[in-house]
């Protein structure tokens, strides 16, 4: 007679390579969407130091913005990425830095005056 179906084991490997296929996708899919985040910080933090020098001509200042809310009020840059806070420390009348802070992390970001970037606080320049 003969013998029809799967037999245990053979489920067993099936469902172990499914799910090992499942970690790597998610894995992947986990730094995507991390290296996008950052890719969208980068892009809002060079539209901060474009509003900041356009500030600056009429103040003789940067404008010092504590938050996203002052940012979108001072500078008229409206931000919407959850992940990130978003401020402008104004050290003197001739210096900023905007950093764009991830929670958890110590990969933040920085851009000031000159559109120098630091990631970490070591010197960094994007790749997009």
């Amino acid at each position: 007679m003969k013998k029809r179906g799967f037999a245990l084991v053979e489920i067993l490997v099936v469902i172990t390579i499914l799910a090992a296929l499942a970690i790597i996708t998610f894995t992947a899919f986990d730094k995507t969407k991390v290296k996008s985040d950052q890719n969208r910080a980068i892009a809002y933090l060079r539209a901060i130091r474009t509003a900041e020098k356009l500030y600056w001509p009429r103040w003789k200042t940067y404008a010092a913005c504590a938050d996203i809310s002052a940012i979108n009020t001072t500078l008229g840059v409206e931000i919407q990425l959850p992940n990130y806070t978003f401020s402008v420390a104004s050290g003197t009348s001739t210096t900023f830095t905007a950093t764009a802070d991830t929670t958890g992390t110590t990969n933040d970001l920085t851009i000031d005056q000159d559109g120098a970037f630091t990631k970490g606080g070591a010197a960094f320049a994007p790749s997009y």
